[in-house]
């Protein structure tokens, strides 16, 4: 995943001069969001809703940076896809 996201910023991304985003290669930690903009409330039943599951095994199809300033919102910023 690192490497995939290396090469992802050296093709789509021009340098945006933030060294110390957690986002850049080198900073950044791959992850799944799986809940975003919940209230406390609802990131607890969120976590009571997958504690005890298996993470799923699988292939990534692709990948897509979303913007996520604008409330309510998340367009894609860029879309590769790996089929």
């Amino acid at each position: 995943m690192t490497a995939l996201h290396r090469d992802f910023h050296k093709q789509f991304l021009p340098p945006d001069g933030n060294e110390s985003s957690l986002y850049r290669p080198g900073r950044w930690i791959p992850h799944c969001t799986i809940a975003n903009r919940l209230s406390t409330d609802e990131q607890l039943k969120a976590f009571q809703l997958v504690k005890d599951r298996e993470i799923p095994q699988g292939t990534i199809a692709g990948l897509s940076l979303l913007d996520l300033r604008l409330p309510g919102e998340a367009p894609e910023i860029a879309t590769v896809s790996f089929a």
